[in-house]
This record gives C-alpha cells, sequence and structure tokens, in this order.
C-alpha cells in the first residue's frame, strides 16, 4: 500500500503491478504488529521489540493420547510451553527469552530440543520427541506497539497494528474486535472524522494499556525461577473462567 500526499490518495499494491489507486474517506490500518500502513504514516514509532521468540508447530491428531490430549502450559526460567487441542489435531507453542531472530524451520527446532531437554514434564517430553515430525513450524519474534495516537489525518490503527500485546494476554483478537465496533460506533455517531477519530482512540486507548500491562505482568510470572513457580501456579489456579470473563466483558 503506497501513500500520496497530501490527498492521501492510497495505491495498492498486488506485487506488481499496481492493481489499483482512488482517494479514501477513511483508511482502517489492520494488517498486524508489523503494519506496513503505521510503518508508512508513523514510522517506526513505538514498536519495541521483547527479547522473546515465539516457536509454534501442529500436530496431527493422532500424535497425544489420553491424558496428554488437554490443554497444557507449563512455565519455567527456561521459557513457557503450551499444547491446545483443536478439531483435527494440536497446536503447540513455545516462547523463550532470545536476543535477536532465529531464521528458518531448521534453526528453530535445534534451539527448542537445546532449551527444553531437560526439563521434565511428560506431555513436553512427548511432544519434542515429536518435533521432526510437526507440521506448519513457525518462527517469530515477539514486539509490541506503543503510540500515544492511534489516528493521523483519515487514516486509523485498529488491533495489533495500534496495540499489539504479548501473547500471555490471550485476548488480542477480542481487543481488536473490541476496536473495530468502537470505531464504526463513532464514525457513525459523530459530525465529522476529526471528532470521530479522538472518541475511537478515547474510548480504546485505555483498555488496550491495561491488556498490554497484563500481558507483560503474566510474562514475568511465566518465567519465575524456582521455588516461586508454585506459588505462580497456585495463584493462577484461583482465576475462575467466569472472572476472566467479566474482565472481558469490560473491554
Amino acid at each position: 500500500m503506497l501513500w500520496g500526499r497530501p490527498s492521501d490518495d492510497i495505491t495498492f499494491c498486488d506485487g506488481a503491478p499496481r492493481v489499483g489507486e482512488r482517494p479514501f474517506d477513511v483508511v482502517v490500518a489492520a494488517d498486524g504488529v508489523g503494519s506496513a500502513v503505521r510503518r508508512a504514516v508513523f514510522g517506526e514509532a513505538g514498536l519495541r521489540e521483547l527479547g522473546l521468540v515465539m516457536v509454534g508447530f501442529d500436530l496431527p491428531a493422532t500424535a497425544l493420547a489420553g491424558p496428554m490430549c488437554r490443554v497444557t502450559e507449563v512455565g519455567s526460567p527456561v521459557g513457557h510451553f503450551g499444547v491446545y487441542p483443536y478439531p483435527g489435531g494440536f497446536a503447540v507453542d513455545f516462547a523463550f527469552p532470545h536476543a535477536g531472530r532465529i531464521d528458518g524451520d531448521g534453526a528453530a527446532r535445534e534451539q527448542l530440543s537445546a532449551r527444553f531437554k531437560h526439563l521434565e514434564h511428560p506431555v513436553l517430553r512427548q511432544v519434542l520427541a515429536l518435533i521432526p515430525r510437526a507440521q506448519r513450524a513457525f518462527a517469530g519474534s515477539l514486539r509490541s506497539v506503543s503510540l500515544r495516537r492511534w489516528y493521523t489525518g483519515r487514516t486509523m490503527l485498529v488491533g495489533d497494528a495500534a496495540h499489539a500485546i504479548l501473547p500471555t494476554a490471550g485476548i488480542g483478537a477480542s481487543l481488536a474486535l473490541c476496536d473495530a465496533v468502537s470505531l464504526v460506533s463513532a464514525l457513525a455517531g459523530e459530525h465529522d472524522l476529526e471528532s470521530a477519530a479522538r472518541r475511537y482512540h478515547r474510548e480504546r486507548w485505555g483498555p488496550a494499556r491495561d491488556v498490554q500491562r497484563q500481558g507483560v505482568r503474566l510474562k514475568r510470572m511465566m518465567l519465575l525461577p524456582a521455588p516461586f513457580d508454585w506459588l505462580r501456579d497456585a495463584l493462577l489456579s484461583r482465576v475462575s473462567a467466569r472472572g476472566y470473563a467479566s474482565r472481558l466483558a469490560g473491554l
């Protein structure tokens, strides 16, 4: 997506050639933490590396059996490990402190084997043994986005493009949907674009900031060393699904 000045005409690009060029009343950027739209309008402001890498895989439904099939999460100073069943398979993710990026599928698998091989957990041991068979591997460094304002002119940011959070918070998609509802309501209810943009930002900035902070707190808890890890597990076991759902309702 390319910007024109001063009219805010934009050009959509699908590789090459260009496939359309026209002015828009509003441009809504929902293109994630690496937002090309945010970079074009705001530059690199607000984007920050968090010193964590996430590596994920898909495993076939037949890979794990019995009690191994449940949602499982393990936190340690080495990193975080999780298994999440879905129809037809399992999503597996690892997050761990790492400076820089991990390039390539092979390097990601080697990092996991080296970092987690000394942790004693039955599900983890089984998953590590299955890594060579894992499908759809991906790896990426975790980043956050924190901007004082999510709009300029006729361009509005929503979701991770505006306020990327750590996956430890677990509600990034929910925040993005709430952003979209708020922005549509503001655009429909205000008489001019500037007022709508201010209303949208005023309604959504506070909740997004709170969730970002919550994600950071949970990351610190996730990486607690022994003997504090038992305290973390005890505290988290007291968080009810109903209580967490009521928090989501306030977003």
